[in-house]
């Protein structure tokens, strides 16, 4: 290992290439059920990630390898110190090794895999700075005499908080070198840091999106640069695509000739619901009495603050969210109406219903509850009737979804997040639609459990409330049917779990509706994308059948 990391060196030397670092960057297996962090800290290396298969990935500052080495000797020779060699089932030192490549690239990335020179790619890399648990102790506190036991607690609580502080400080400027180092090979490269930059955005590590162990940059760089990248930057994990996310729309509402109701404001100290979506209507006679219009936010790049406004064509997409939250039954036509929260507005999608791809989804989650944990109301409840548009990945968390766990956990905050919806006709073979489903012999219900049908990224995410859809009454006019058979089945388009580590999404469903088909029983079906709504005679109302609430 240490011949092939010098001629690393000495070849990029020659080239005139930056140099990343002194040391490398290997692949180790070991068995199932070893504690990663220890066997790390016991062969003097970094653990940069544990992946599936007892695979670690693992990084080394410099070439003296004294401690991997003096651990191999001792192992040899039966000396004491030299048991942690016995885990080490294999190592592979080449960084082409595809045991690593399929462990770090994306299933996606992987297809493009060596990447094309001269073509620019736009890739999320996710960065380790945090050697583990073993890379810090905290200090043994003991009982002084005559010592209370609550004055024992509150020292230990305190000498812990200071020995994470210190770790954190260390891994605070690996990040900052880190960071560094990886932009230089970008501006080498000629790339360009994709950074989201928006209104009042709180205090980050330059252009990164950081967490406490990593942190993840988007990037538009050539197809040489991210090589470069991939086979010899030593602490990265990860490298995988964009979200694109799905926002089918939900009709407009129910036009009638009645006079309109008298909506009030809700109560003072009602809940409030800050909708995370493309804006809204704040004028709109059902929401404006609601809407807390001196918070919202637009967080788009390039458009100013107060571009709040939902220009997605046909009424909308987060208008109709806000809507639904404000009126999860009946949209009242007459009387006196007192909305049940009031809304906030903060807009992060474009006219398109997309995310820009200059604005990394995991940025804009801060950003947002930042920025509305510092208004008056201190909100704490987030809408987010956004998702992916293929299967979330289940090999680890996704920045998107570990930025709301990490920010649910820190802030108290809850985030009411869609499971993410299959499209009615999708030809791609990760994430077929519903009529590629049946044409290929999977009817319904039992498409639902393929992989393909997993929830879409976020969703996956821990601390977040996701929510999936079931059918109402079972429809039709003759020719046409809806798919589900039977009320409070789930919706033909919901998709659903298992999520990461076996958990269960959706933890609560609502009814939502159904896709319809043709009822002549012709192949191929037609899946009736526009037919999302039908009346409900229990509620005297039209329900959206694929609104993401």
């Amino acid at each position: 290992m240490r011949d092939f990391v010098s001629g690393e060196l000495e070849r990029r030397r020659a080239a005139n290439l930056p140099v990343i670092t002194q040391g490398g960057t290997f692949t180790m297996r070991v068995p199932e059920g070893i504690d990663p962090d220890a066997l790390a800290s016991a062969l003097g290396v970094e653990l940069v990630a544990e992946t599936d298969g007892g695979f670690l990935l693992a990084a080394i500052e410099d070439l003296t390898l004294a401690r991997v080495e003096g651990v191999l000797r001792k192992f040899e020779d039966n000396e004491k110190g030299g048991g942690s060699a016995a885990n080490l089932l294999e190592v592979f030192s080449s960084p082409e090794d595809p045991r690593r490549l399929s462990r770090i690239l994306s299933e996606p990335v992987m297809g493009l895999w060596p990447f094309a020179d001269d073509q620019e790619y736009i890739f999320d890399a996710s960065i380790q700075i945090a050697e583990g648990t073993h890379s810090f102790t905290v200090p043994t506190v003991r009982k002084r005499q005559g010592e209370t036991d609550d004055s024992l607690r509150k020292r230990r609580v305190t000498q812990r908080q200071e020995a994470f502080a210190q770790a954190e400080d260390r891994w605070t400027t690996q990040a900052e070198q880190r960071f560094g180092t990886l932009k230089r090979l970008i501006d080498f490269y000629h790339g360009k840091l994709l950074t989201g930059i928006a209104a009042n955005p709180p205090r980050e590590l330059e252009s990164a999106i950081v967490f406490s162990d990593s942190f993840l940059v988007r990037a538009r760089v050539s197809g040489a640069g991210w090589r470069d990248i991939v086979l010899n930057f030593p602490n990265l994990f990860e490298v995988s695509l964009p979200d694109d996310v799905s926002q089918p729309l939900s009709p407009s509402g129910v036009a009638t000739d009645q006079q309109p109701p008298e909506i009030l404001s809700p109560d003072t100290t009602g809940a409030t619901v800050c909708v995370i979506d493309s804006g809204m209507q704040e004028g709109h006679i059902w929401l404006q009495p609601a809407v807390d219009s001196q918070s919202s936010r637009c967080f788009l790049p390039g458009r100013s603050p107060n571009d709040v406004q939902d220009e997605v064509p046909s009424g909308g997409h987060g208008t109709r969210v806000a809507g639904a939250i404000l009126y999860p039954d009946d949209v009242p036509r007459s009387g006196t109406v007192r909305p049940v929260a009031w809304l906030q507005n903060a807009r992060v999608l474009d006219r398109q219903n997309q995310i820009p791809t200059e604005l990394p989804p995991a940025r804009y989650v801060q950003e947002v509850v930042a920025h509305f944990q510092a208004t008056s109301k201190r909100t704490r409840l987030f809408n987010h009737s956004i998702s992916g548009n293929t299967p979330c990945q289940i090999r680890r968390m996704t920045a998107w979804a570990a930025k709301i766990d990490e920010l649910s956990h820190s802030l108290g905050v809850l985030f009411i997040q869609a499971a993410g919806n299959i499209l009615g006709t999708d030809s791609r073979h990760n994430s077929p639609g519903i009529r590629q489903h049946l044409i290929s012999g999977r009817p319904y219900p039992d498409y639902l459990e393929e992989a393909a049908s997993r929830i879409a990224s976020p969703a996956q995410s821990l601390q977040a409330l996701t929510v999936g859809s079931v059918a109402g009454r079972p429809w039709g006019d003759g020719s046409r049917r809806s798919i589900a058979p039977l009320e409070n089945s789930p919706s033909a388009f919901s998709r659903s779990g298992l999520g990461l580590w076996d958990s269960i999404k959706p933890e609560v469903v609502e009814v939502g509706g159904d896709y319809a088909r043709a009822n002549d029983g012709h192949a191929p079906p037609t899946i009736e994308e526009e037919l999302r709504c039908r009346s409900d005679p229990r509620h005297g109302r039209r329900r959206a059948c694929n609104r993401q609430r």
